[in-house]
Parts: structure tokens; C-alpha cells; sequence
């Protein structure tokens, strides 16, 4: 075996180590030292420690002194500490520092073993066991000897072992003892060799150790205590101590005592008579006793054993309680204890009851029930519990008597009889029932409740004898018409009672109510019974009200009519359910209806309906019936309800009809499409007028409150927009217009009235327009509603403000219930943005202004005319594709908005609303007026903000701009009169020919100035503020119109205010002019006459001949003759054309050309020239077909190009460049079927 002896040290200093000591023993193979370990040590400066392990969980703390130590075990391996079975071993180590581990192995052979040193802890080589005398007197006692005798034995009777611990700090207080000894000798006090303890004859601190005795066994009375240590190990005073080498002897000295009887078993007792007691025995915590005496003599039949002083015994005489003093002799002394005792008198014990088991009735008296004994006399009796209400019990004689007064369950009763020597006890049963009575399960009465006149009903009640008697001779008495039992006798048809009904049992009866009348009927139901005391009855009050039947009424006219409803469609309609009786209406269902009538989702009621299957009286439900027509025409049904009014089945009706008709059908008057036509578009907002722009709520800010002439704004949604002048109130898509002063809400540009009518045969419902998109707006000034009825017209006013130049669509989609399903009507609507305020052309191109300043040119790109930054061989118009939406805008810059347009050789010029002017194209002579002659409008850059405004000196702008072949002109905000370009023949105007690349000095017209202009190829003519003309330049064949061939303008001396005025005719002046670059002018006169001179070739002077005039004298004035544009046609507008034709605006709008038809310039649908021979003018000459209806709004400059009054352009004549705009470079004019709807129109957006 092992003992583990676990030492847990900690550094405290360099001399102490505190440590934790704990045993962890047991054999190697398994099993612990249960006896305990005690352990002790020898430290490196003779240190002592002692300590002591109960078991192997016990863990102490002490300081030890670092360096080598010896250690010692003795282990008790089974038993009680310091008993048997004792282990040694020894183990020796060095405690430096930290904590170590001491193991020590301990065998049978190390208590012996030379080993197991030093030897100062034992004698020899043994551990020496102990043996203990103990005597009254050990004087001159010596080894070997005991107490002579029991005389001298001494009064200890049992006694323990217990061990102290020591240790070098004095830490160390607990204990290891061992269990209490009994001493087992009566004549000598010696004990059994148990104990091996490691003690010696030095005098070295070990392990103290002290013996308790004790008077009594168990370690109980008088203790005397034997303290040990190395200053009286040899023996003194009271105790010896003598050692041989087999064992220990140990004398103690215990005095004589006397007796001490501190209790007996039962210090007070009553014994019951002739029973045998339990034994009675003294406790003595004194003294040896020798002999017990009592006195006086016990009761008959107990005795005191002299020996132990136990009584014992069976009584045989009842006594009274008396003392009994009881004497413990022995050899210290004596001492009295006093019992109390008495016998009891005998038991008495029962036979019985007069009736042990009875059963009692309400009201009636009892016979006495009385006890009887067996042996005994009771001096009292007890019940319990107690008795039934009225019965009373004597507790003197047990007898039970009275008359109950209230039922009891059967109860088992407890009687006991009682004296002095004990009690017996009986038990009886009684029960109290109570006397029969039949109860009704409806209780005290019964209501029929409501029955019509006429019907019958049948009640089954259910009787119940609730007493604890059987009820006897049961009959009914008493019922009278109309209430019975069913059947007409008792207990009715479908009754089970009988005469008897016996206790807690129950039946039934069965009564009848069939009322005759109108009223509300009272009886009594009586049935009589023997109750087992008497007879008596039990009563209920019986009560019905009669009504008059249920009576279901339909509500709504006779048939009702659901009107007109479309096929395909449904109406529904709640129908009151009332029943004008009182009795409640049962089981009612619907038969009858068929197809197109029926309930509503199918079944009865109709899905709002709220009749179930009954319906009481004075109360009303809903039936919801639908009317759902297949076909045209009246149809009819009948609702029929059948219902059982609580007598019968009966039936209620209502006729129904309707007439089916054919849905609405909306249609739109103006088809399945409407286009808007050509409106005039938005100009883009100007930056250089615009501070900021909210798109929510369409508000302009202006930085300086005003606006460019010309400028528009339009909102999306209604309401109040902020100028910098003031809110104008708008409608959706309303315009603002800045006249140059303020800005006015304008009216919107396109408002269409739609007209709707309904075709169908049934109102339309629930209409609503929907699919809408800008910039198409419903104003709501309509009339539509959101009902039409069959027949019934009405309006929608759409209008459409497009904001660019483009094409629109949208759709107007207007949609209606049209009585059987939602459907709709749509218009497609489309809608061109931006009109066409000027147009001109150059030698193979055109251009277009459009309302909002946009350009667009199209046709050849020679010298980069068409503004477009491409290549000079790629021509616009000429190609499918290339027009329309894919023809770009010409970019003339930031805030550049287009007003007027012309062409020259190649080459345009536009003036923008705010009066600047910019030029592109050809440049070979300056006519661009950028003072170069690098052309423009070919290359990237050359266009947009680059491209510069005309320098036309500080603070000028201009109010009108003119072309010709080579050279431009400008009449300024001031009114000065500039050009620029081409001079070869004086065609400037500045008194030489010098070419000029940039505008000249304002040319000099004397007190006049000019009003309106043009340029020819190389001449120019005014008309001047007071409507005359002057002219100027080439006049190879007296364009100039002063009847010569004279060049004028190329010299200071033919400048215009020294050329004086053309002569028009008496009194005539000019209202416009047309110069052309085919060396003609052409003047409308303020009579709208029209008269042209200069070159004749091919009759383009419209006069049926080739002749010039204007040449030669008399060739001007009045003997100029106006061209005859036929009966009653006059003059609106004029111009000669690049390619020779001449062509005017009647004042029927319509068109009139002349002059060269080649390539079908004149619209003829031939090439032949007309005005070159008589018979071709007036109304010979036919009106240019340009489409049904088609009148003309503005003529183009220079070309063959018209608006027309729908704001469509259309072009004719010669296309070699794509010039027409159609996407070929086909003629169009000269040929049958070219014209008219023929001709296409030019699509520019």
C-alpha cells in the first residue's frame, strides 16, 4: 500500500514555506486507511510535527522551514482509529521553494524496521500496544499487577482514546480519537491489547494524548479525564504508566461513587388491568448499584427486580395513582428514585345495538335505539359525527331517539364507550330520507311559446322523484282544451310514467297545445302521489300563445320591370321579404326562375341577399336577383318563395321582366385617326433670358424680367407661372408669348373638338379618356361626362402644343362600361410641331425657317451650304432616309433663333429675332461678311457659336437681309441700308466695283430710306419709305427699269441717290419686289397689279412674248402693262426664280407660273414654256395644282417652293441635288400625274 503524502508549498520569505498538507492513502492495489494516518516529522533544525488524518480529504496548513525533513506514517488500514491493523513507513526529503510531493510506502514490516527512525518515537523496534487498569486506588501499584480485587476495581465503565496534534508553528489543533470502549470485566479493569501508539520512554513532544472514562457504558456518566505528555509519560498523581517491550500499562485511578438513578423507562405510569406492562427500567448515571429496594409493595401482580431495578409484571387490582420510592444500593453509596403508578379499572368492551343499521324518515319519531356491553361498565358514551338533524344521543346510557327533521345520507356512525381502564367502540348506519316528491325537469312552469291558429304541438316533460320514497298512486288531474295529454289521457302517447315512480327515478309525460283562436291560454298540470307519509301533488303552470300564421310578401310593383339592361350585361335588384304574420316563417326556399333571371352568384338569396330558411314575424330579409339578357327584347319570370307559415306550406310570388338591349357603343366622329396638321413649335428657352427653370413647377425665372421678341414658354400642368413681369394664371399646355414689351398667355396653338355618339342601344358608363401624351391635352372644356345615354352625342376638345419641331402620335383612348363589359374607343392622333415662316433657295439647295427658329437646309452641299459640317459632295434630299426626323438642324449657335432666311450663289444668310445676322457657304467674293473669303459650313467647327455674327457696326442690328448671286444686303434697326459681297457691277451701290468682304458704309438714299429689298445677279433694287423704287448694278437688259442698258452703282456718279426712281406707272407705287438672278424685277403695285421688266427669255415677263422691256424708252410707266393673271386675279406675292420661271400669288391664294417649263418648274405637267406667246397668260394660263383644296399660304424665294394653307411644304420643278426634298433626284412638274395629291409634301420634321 501508498500513502501519499502531498506537500503544496509557497515561498514566504527564505526561511518558511507555507504548506498545504493533505493525505491521499491506500493500499497500491485499491482500498484507503479508513482507521486514519497520523504523521509526524523531524525538520533540518529538529523541528516538530505531528499531525493527524481522520480520511484522505482533510488538507492543513502549517509553515515549514525549507531544507531536509523526515517524515513518519502510521496508518490504521481498517477499524476504528488506533485500533488494529496497523502501517508504517517513513520517507526523508528536501522542502526547497515550490511545493513537492512525499510519498511514503507503508507495509506490515516498517513499524518494526531499523529503518522506521529516529527511535525517540517508539521503544526498540515495536509499537507498543496499550493495556489500561483502572482502580479506586493505585497506590504502590507496580507493572504486572491489577486492582486486587472488585473491592478495589474502580467506577469507570468505559472510556475513548484521543490524539493531539503538534506542530512547529502551533497551527496545528484537531484530533484523531477513537470510538467509545466498553469495559467488559465486572472484577478487574483491563482492557483488550488494541491500541499501537507511537510512543516512548523520551521526552520529546509527540503526539498528546488523553483517555476519557466514563461511570457508565457508552461513554455516558460521570467522565474523568487522563491527560498524557512527555512531563508525565512515566506515571504521577492519579495515573501510572509502565512500558516493557510487549506492551504498555497504564494505571488510572478512579474513585468509588455512589448511584445515581436520574430516570426510569416510565417515571409516571397508569398500568391497565390484567395486561402484562412493558419492562420499566432505571437509568443510573452514577455509581456501581449492588441491590434495588421498593417501597411500599408494588400493585398486585408487578415486581422489582433487586439486580437491575427493573419492574415487570401483569396487574391483577384495579388502584389509584400512588408513589412507589425505589432505594440503588452499591459501594459508593446509595440513591432514591420516586415512581408514580396506578392499575386502570377493566375495559368496557360492546355487544351490540338494538338495530345496528337503520333507515329513518323525515317527520316520522324513531323507536329508541339503545347499546348492550359485554364486559365492563361505561361511566359515558361519545358519538360521531353527530347525529342527524332531530335525533338525539344520551351519553349516559348510549341511546339514540327523537324524530329527524331533515334528510341524511346513510351515514356510518362511531359510538364509544369509556372508564378509567379504556374505551370500546361501535359502529351503526343511519340514514334520513326524505318522503317522495316528483319535481318537473321545465321547472314550476311551462311556456309553449308562440303557435299559430290552427297548429299543434307536442311537449315531452320529464318527472323526477327527487325524494327518497317511492312515489305511489301518481295520476293527473286538471288539464282543460286546448292543452291535453297527447292522446287524451295521462301520461300521453309518448309518456313512460306509471302509478309508481320510485326514489330518484324518473319518466316522462307528453302534452299537447292546439289552438283554435287567437289568445294567449293558462292551465295547471296536477299530478297526485302518496309522498309515503300523505298524499299530495305537484303542480306546473302551463302557457302557450296563439298567433296568426306567417304571411310572406314580396316587395316592389307588380311585375317589377329591371328596365333596359345590354345583352351581355347584368342589372340586380333587392327585393324586401317581409312576413306580415307573427308566427315565425319556416323552411324557405325558392323555385322558378330561369335563365336570364336569377339569384345573384346563383343560389338563394343572391349574393347580398339575407334570407336564410326561416323569417319571423313582423320582419323583413333581402333576395338579390339579377337580370342578365342574352338577347334583345322583353323577357318575364316569376320568383316564387315557398314557406311553411307553422300550419301548411304556402307560397308567395313577384313577376318580374326586362328588356335586353344592345350595348353602348361609342364612336368618334372623326374615324379611326385625326392629325392635328402642322403646328407651330416652341422655340428652345434662351439661356441668355433664363435664370433658372423649375420642372415641377413650370417656373421661369428671368435674370432681367424680359424676353427676346418672339420667345414662347409652356407649362405641363395648370396653374399659376411667375414671369419676371407678373403670374400668369395657365391651362395645361397653355403658351406664354414675349411680345418685346410683356409676356401674354396666348391661346394653344391646335384645339380639335371630338365629337362622341353613342350608337348603342344602353347608356355608357364610367367613360374616361385615357392613353394621352404630349403634346396632346384634354383641356376639359368638353361635354362629355362620364355617361352617355343610347343616342346621346357629346364632346371632347383636345388640343395639341408641340414643343419642338417634330412628329407626334399618341392615341385617345376613351373608355366606357358599355352595360355588359369595360371597353373602349380610339383615335390615333398625330401632329407635325413647328410652321414654316420663310423659305428660300440657292443655286441647287433650299432652306426653311421654322416658327421656332430652327433652320433646315437640304439639296446640293457644293461650298457648304446646307450648314451641316459634311463633306461637299453629299447632297440632303437626294437619298431615301435622309429627310424628315434624320434631316439635322443647321446649328447657327447659343440663343441664335432664326426669323428670315435667303439665298444666294451657294451660299445663305438668316437674321436671327434679335436682328443678328449669319452667313454660310460660298465665300469666294466675301459675301459671308466675315472680311475673308474662307467659305463655311464644309468642316467640323465652322458652324455653331463659331460661326460669328455679321460685324454690322456698334449697337446695329438688322430688320431685314437680302441675297443675290454673289452678295448680300441688310436693312439695319436704324434703318442705314449696308451690303457686302459681289461688286463686279456696281450691284453694292458704294460708287465702285470693288469686291467687299465685309458690309460697306450705310449707302446714301437722300432724305428716303429703304423699306423692303432685293438682289438679283448682279443688280439691286429698294422700295424706298415712301413706296417708290430705285435700282441699281448690271443692266444688260434693262432690269434697272430706266429704260437703258446703263450700269448704275459702280460710280459716285450712279449711286442710288443720284439714279432718281423707277417709273411704275401714274400714281402707282410698289407694295413688294422680286429681283431675280435671271436679270428681271418684278414690282406688286399698291393695286395689286403686277408688273416685271428687265430680260424676256422664255416670257418669263408674262406679256405672251420673248421681248426685254425696260431697255429702251417707252418701255416703263404706263406703257409697262401689268401681267394678265386672269379675270379678276390679282397680285399677293411675286418671285422669279433661279431656273426662269416667274411665279405669283393670286388673291385667291392660288398659284400662277410662267416662263421656263424644262424641267416642270411651272407645274404644268409639261415642259413647254409659257408667257413667251400669246394666248398662254390670263385665264389661259391654268393655277398650279398643288392638291385638292390646297391653297397657298407662303411662296418661297427664288424656287418653286409653296406653304400651303395646311402648313405643308411642297416643292416642284428641277431636282438634280435632291433640291425637291422627296429622296431622289427626280424632276417633278413636267410630267402627267406629277402634281396635285400627287406630289408629295416635303417632310422636314
Amino acid at each position: 500500500m501508498c500513502l501519499i503524502f502531498v506537500i503544496t508549498s509557497s515561498c514566504s520569505g527564505k526561511k518558511k514555506v507555507t504548506t498545504n498538507l493533505s493525505v491521499k492513502a491506500g493500499f497500491l492495489g485499491g482500498g484507503y486507511f479508513s482507521g486514519g494516518v497520523m504523521v509526524w516529522g523531524l525538520g533540518p533544525n529538529g523541528e516538530k510535527l505531528a499531525a493527524a488524518f481522520p480520511d484522505d480529504n482533510v488538507v492543513k496548513n502549517i509553515n515549514l522551514a525549507q531544507g531536509d525533513w523526515s517524515f513518519y506514517a502510521v496508518g490504521w488500514y481498517s477499524g476504528n482509529a488506533l485500533e488494529s491493523s496497523v502501517k508504517c513507513g517513513v520517507s526523508e526529503t528536501t522542502l526547497q521553494g515550490q511545493a513537492s510531493n512525499v510519498s511514503i510506502t507503508m507495509t506490515d514490516s516498517d513499524c518494526t524496521n531499523t529503518n522506521f527512525a529516529p527511535g525517540a518515537y517508539r521503544t526498540g523496534n515495536s509499537f507498543n500496544p496499550l493495556k489500561f487498569i483502572i482502580c479506586d486506588d493505585i497506590t504502590s501499584k507496580t507493572q504486572g499487577q491489577n486492582c486486587d480485587g472488585a473491592a478495589t476495581k474502580g467506577s469507570a465503565a468505559s472510556f475513548k482514546v484521543k490524539f493531539n496534534e503538534n506542530s512547529p508553528d502551533g497551527s496545528l489543533s484537531e484530533s484523531m480519537s477513537s470510538s467509545c470502549l466498553n469495559e467488559t470485566s465486572t472484577s478487574l479493569s483491563s482492557t483488550s491489547t488494541i491500541f499501537v501508539v507511537p510512543v516512548g520512554q523520551s521526552t520529546i513532544d509527540l503526539f498528546d494524548f488523553t483517555i476519557e472514562t466514563y461511570s457508565q457504558s457508552n461513554c455516558l456518566g460521570n467522565q474523568i479525564d487522563f491527560n498524557f505528555d512527555s512531563s508525565i509519560f512515566n506515571g504521577s498523581g492519579n495515573n501510572l504508566l509502565y512500558s516493557s517491550g510487549s506492551e504498555t500499562e497504564i494505571f488510572l485511578e478512579v474513585p468509588l461513587i455512589a448511584p445515581a438513578i436520574s430516570s426510569y423507562t416510565s417515571s409516571s405510569a397508569d398500568y391497565p388491568y390484567n395486561t402484562a406492562i412493558t419492562t420499566n427500567s432505571p437509568l443510573n448515571i452514577g455509581g456501581e448499584v449492588t441491590a434495588y429496594t421498593v417501597a411500599p409493595a408494588l400493585p398486585a401482580g408487578l415486581a422489582l427486580n433487586a439486580t437491575t431495578g427493573d419492574i415487570t409484571g401483569t396487574p391483577t387490582t384495579s388502584t389509584v395513582s400512588s408513589n412507589y420510592t425505589i432505594t440503588a444500593t452499591g459501594p459508593g453509596g446509595s440513591d432514591t428514585f420516586v415512581l408514580t403508578l396506578s392499575v386502570l379499572d377493566e375495559a368496557p368492551i360492546f355487544s351490540g345495538y338494538t338495530s345496528n343499521d337503520d333507515s329513518y324518515i323525515v317527520g316520522l319519531t324513531i323507536a329508541s335505539n339503545v347499546p348492550t356491553l359485554s364486559t365492563g361498565v361505561a361511566t359515558s358514551y361519545s358519538i360521531s359525527p353527530s347525529l342527524p338533524a332531530g335525533l338525539s344521543f344520551n351519553t349516559s346510557t348510549g341511546a339514540i331517539s327523537g324524530t329527524p327533521t331533515a334528510a341524511s345520507a346513510d351515514q356510518v356512525y362511531t359510538i364509544t364507550a369509556s372508564n378509567n381502564g379504556g374505551t370500546d367502540s361501535i359502529t351503526i348506519n343511519i340514514e334520513v330520507l326524505n318522503p317522495a316528491f316528483l319535481s318537473f325537469d321545465v321547472g314550476a312552469s311551462y311556456d309553449f311559446g308562440v303557435l299559430p291558429v290552427g297548429g299543434q304541438q307536442n311537449q315531452t316533460i320529464t318527472i323526477t322523484n327527487t325524494g327518497g320514497y317511492v312515489a305511489t298512486g301518481t295520476n293527473e288531474v286538471g288539464l282543460a282544451a286546448p292543452f291535453s295529454f297527447s292522446g287524451g289521457s295521462y301520461p300521453g302517447t309518448g309518456g313512460s310514467c306509471g302509478v309508481n315512480i320510485p326514489a330518484a327515478g324518473n319518466c316522462t309525460i307528453e302534452i299537447s297545445f292546439s289552438p283554435v283562436g287567437v289568445s294567449t291560454p293558462t292551465d295547471t298540470l296536477d299530478l297526485q302521489y302518496n309522498n309515503g307519509a300523505s298524499v299530495t301533488n305537484s303542480t306546473i303552470a302551463i302557457s302557450g300563445t296563439a298567433v296568426t300564421p306567417a304571411s310572406l310578401t314580396i316587395s316592389d310593383s307588380n311585375p317589377y320591370d329591371f328596365g333596359t339592361v345590354a345583352t351581355g350585361g347584368s342589372s340586380t335588384h333587392i327585393f324586401t321579404v317581409t312576413n306580415i304574420g307573427v308566427f315565425t316563417a319556416s323552411s324557405i326556399s325558392e323555385i322558378g326562375l330561369a335563365t336570364p333571371f336569377n339569384f345573384t352568384g346563383g343560389v338563394f338569396p343572391g349574393t347580398s341577399g339575407t334570407c336564410t330558411s326561416s323569417l319571423t314575424g313582423g320582419n323583413s330579409c333581402n333576395i338579390d336577383i339579377e337580370y342578365s339578357p342574352t338577347v334583345t327584347g322583353l323577357s318575364s319570370d316569376t320568383i316564387v318563395i315557398d314557406y311553411n307559415n307553422g300550419v301548411s306550406t304556402q307560397t308567395s310570388t313577384r313577376s318580374v321582366q326586362g328588356t335586353g338591349a344592345n350595348p353602348a357603343l361609342l364612336s368618334i366622329d372623326v374615324g379611326a385617326s385625326f392629325d392635328f396638321g402642322i403646328i407651330p413649335a416652341l422655340p428652345t428657352q434662351p439661356t441668355s433670358n433664363l435664370g433658372s427653370w423649375n420642372a415641377n413647377t413650370n417656373t421661369p425665372t428671368l435674370i432681367n424680367g424680359t424676353g427676346t421678341v418672339g420667345d414662347y414658354y409652356t407649362n405641363t400642368t395648370a396653374g399659376a407661372v411667375n414671369f419676371g413681369d407678373g403670374a400668369i394664371n395657365f391651362a395645361v399646355a397653355d403658351i406664354a408669348l414675349y411680345d418685346g414689351t410683356k409676356w401674354h398667355r396666348v391661346a394653344p396653338l391646335a384645339t380639335t373638338t371630338f365629337t362622341v355618339s353613342n350608337t348603342g342601344g344602353y347608356n355608357a358608363s364610367s367613360i374616361a379618356l385615357s392613353g394621352l401624351s404630349s403634346p396632346f391635352y384634354d383641356t376639359g372644356s368638353g361635354t362629355c361626362g362620364t355617361n352617355l345615354a343610347a343616342a346621346g352625342t357629346c364632346t371632347i376638345i383636345l388640343k395639341a402644343t408641340p414643343l419642338q419641331v417634330a412628329s407626334y402620335s399618341s392615341t385617345l383612348s376613351v373608355g366606357y362600361f358599355n352595360g355588359a363589359s369595360t371597353t373602349s374607343s380610339t383615335v390615333s392622333l398625330s401632329a407635325k410641331g413647328g410652321t414654316i415662316i420663310d423659305l428660300a433657295a440657292s443655286t441647287n439647295s433650299k432652306c426653311a425657317v421654322f416658327n421656332n427658329g430652327k433652320v433646315k437646309c437640304w439639296g446640293a452641299n457644293t461650298n457648304g451650304e446646307l450648314g451641316l459640317e459634311i463633306n461637299a459632295s453629299s447632297s440632303k434630299g437626294d437619298q431615301t432616309a435622309e429627310m424628315g426626323a434624320n434631316l439635322p438642324f443647321v446649328d447657327l449657335g447659343t440663343n441664335f433663333r432664326a426669323a428670315q432666311i435667303s439665298g444666294g450663289g451657294n451660299f445663305f444668310c438668316a437674321r436671327s429675332v434679335a436682328g443678328n445676322v449669319k452667313c454660310w457657304g460660298n465665300n469666294s467674293v466675301g459675301q459671308l461678311g466675315q472680311g475673308d473669303t474662307i467659305s463655311r459650313g464644309i468642316n467640323s467647327g465652322d458652324m455653331g457659336d463659331n460661326l460669328l455674327n455679321i460685324d454690322l457696326g456698334v449697337g446695329r442690328t438688322a430688320k431685314k437681309i437680302g441675297t443675290g448671286g454673289q452678295s448680300a444686303c441688310a436693312i439695319l434697326d436704324n434703318d442705314d441700308f449696308v451690303c457686302w459681297g459681289d461688286n463686279t457691277y456696281g450691284q453694292l451701290g458704294i460708287g465702285n466695283t470693288t469686291q467687299q468682304n465685309s458690309p460697306s458704309s450705310p449707302l446714301s438714299f437722300g432724305a428716303r430710306h429703304p423699306i423692303d429689298f432685293d438682289l438679283g445677279f448682279g443688280h439691286s433694287c429698294v422700295i424706298l419709305d415712301d413706296s417708290t423704287v430705285t435700282c441699281w448694278g448690271l443692266n444688260s437688259s434693262g432690269q434697272l427699269g430706266f429704260e437703258d442698258t446703263t450700269n448704275r452703282g459702280g460710280s459716285g456718279a450712279t449711286t442710288p441717290n443720284n439714279n432718281g426712281v423707277v417709273n411704275l406707272g401714274t400714281g402707282r407705287t410698289a407694295n413688294l419686289i422680286s429681283v431675280s438672278i435671271q436679270n428681271t424685277t418684278c414690282v406688286v403695285l399698291d393695286n395689286y397689279n403686277l408688273k416685271c421688266w428687265g430680260s424676256n427669255t422664255v416670257g418669263k415677263l408674262g406679256q405672251g412674248n420673248s421681248t426685254n422691256l425696260g431697255a429702251s424708252a417707252s418701255t416703263m410707266g404706263d406703257n409697262l402693262a401689268a401681267i394678265d393673271l386672269g379675270t379678276g386675279k390679282t397680285a399677293l406675292d411675286v418671285t422669279g426664280t433661279n431656273n426662269s420661271e416667274t411665279c405669283a400669288v393670286t388673291n385667291s391664294n392660288d398659284l400662277k407660273c410662267w416662263g421656263r417649263g424644262t424641267e416642270g418648274g411651272l407645274g404644268s405637267e409639261s415642259t413647254a414654256h409659257l408667257g413667251d406667246n400669246p394666248s398662254e397668260m390670263g385665264d389661259f394660263l391654268n393655277e398650279v395644282d398643288l392638291g385638292s383644296g390646297r391653297t397657298v399660304e407662303k411662296l418661297a424665294k427664288d424656287t418653286t417652293c409653296a406653304v400651303l394653307d395646311n402648313k405643308e411644304l411642297k416643292c416642284w420643278g428641277k431636282n438634280n441635288f435632291g433640291q425637291l426634298g422627296l429622296g431622289n433626284t427626280m424632276d417633278r412638274g413636267a410630267n402627267t400625274g406629277d402634281m396635285g395629291d400627287n406630289l408629295p409634301n416635303v417632310e422636314l420634321r
